[in-house]
């Protein structure tokens, strides 16, 4: 008997919790457990899927990052709200993995590789025209699982792809949402900083795409570098991104043995906490992720599994309020 969470409750159940979690004020202690047993559920599938997706991204990128997550409560309650037709049984990112890998070259041919996997189909593209008015970019695809495990049969995962530039840029957007209490990747909040980004994000990517087919930067390149760099200036963006920028640097002892990290992140008082969970642990990791969410709701909290703490750190900066990577990006593409 392995430690895996199956499902225990039927589809119209988890549909009827999630209609209660998107309309309702609060919800019962019984469609809470609904909710959390159905997102537990995805933990073998995804991890499945994750484990794949490394292996076809280290053939292509022996340096990509690798990492998965269960959706947020507080998220998945957000997009039934923006999404009314939703249902929770038919959300398709509760489990979510995530490869970030180099460059445009091989985000392309870690694409090509995926979709010729099984159960694997491309969903969206925002890598040429950024999502709505957001300006994210990315590559994400949707996989069913169907393996040996037919308990698991049909559960879908979605799989993130990013350059580290495209990585780099949504891990800004999330930390500014995060300190200013806003929605921003969601394009719900301030209008100008929402521009901002946008704007940036175009630049990003025509700097990216420049490289990547050997091309001579246009007029119009030169324009948007200007208007980003005044931007930057007025709405003071590396001020407050450097108001924010405390790592915690923790250590994992027997790391081999460690799979699952809770990451609960305070903006407030400036302070990350790391609970970490053997792989033995996968259901008690899936309760407690659900009872700090239930009992502080000021806190970012959300439940990831990679091979190494370090590559915690590199998929998901922004619980360590770490833009770095962004900051250098930015100087580089508005340099004169």
């Amino acid at each position: 008997m392995d430690n895996w969470v199956r499902k225990k409750y039927s589809k119209k159940e988890v549909r009827r919790a999630g209609k209660a979690l998107a309309e309702l004020e609060s919800i019962t202690p019984h469609q809470r457990e609904v909710i959390g047993n159905w997102r537990a559920a995805h933990a073998f599938p995804l991890n499945s899927i994750q484990n794949s997706l490394r292996h076809r991204a280290r053939k292509i990128d022996k340096d990509a990052v690798i990492a998965q997550r269960l959706k947020r409560l507080p998220s998945i309650k957000s997009k039934l709200q923006r999404f009314p037709t939703m249902s929770l049984d038919r959300m398709q990112d509760i489990g979510g993995c995530r490869a970030v890998v180099n460059d445009l070259k091989l985000l392309y041919l870690l694409r090509d590789e995926l979709t010729l996997v099984s159960g694997v189909k491309e969903r969206n593209d925002y890598v040429v025209n950024g999502k709505n008015d957001t300006g994210y970019r990315g590559i994400h695809l949707i996989s069913k699982y169907s393996g040996k495990r037919e308990e698991y049969s049909g559960f879908q995962s979605e799989i993130q792809i990013r350059t580290k530039v495209q990585h780099a840029w949504a891990t800004a957007v999330e930390v500014i949402g995060s300190v200013t209490k806003q929605s921003l990747k969601t394009s719900q909040g301030d209008k100008d900083i929402i521009k901002y980004f946008k704007f940036v994000s175009d630049l990003f990517y025509e700097e990216e795409y420049s490289f990547y087919v050997g091309g001579i930067e246009s007029r119009a390149n030169q324009i948007k570098r200007q208007e980003v760099r005044n931007l930057t200036r007025e709405l003071r963006i590396l001020e407050k991104l450097s108001l924010f920028n405390f790592i915690d640097n923790f250590i994992v002892e027997n790391e081999d043995k460690v799979n699952h990290y809770l990451l609960c992140l305070d903006i407030v008082n400036k302070k990350l906490d790391v609970q970490i969970f053997s792989t033995k642990e996968v259901e008690k990791a899936t309760a407690v992720y659900t009872d700090i969410e239930e009992k502080n709701q000021d806190l970012d909290v959300v439940l990831v599994s990679a091979r190494s703490a370090n590559s915690i750190r590199k998929s998901y900066p922004n619980y360590f309020a770490n833009t770095e990577l962004f900051r250098d990006f930015l100087l580089k593409a508005t340099k004169s």
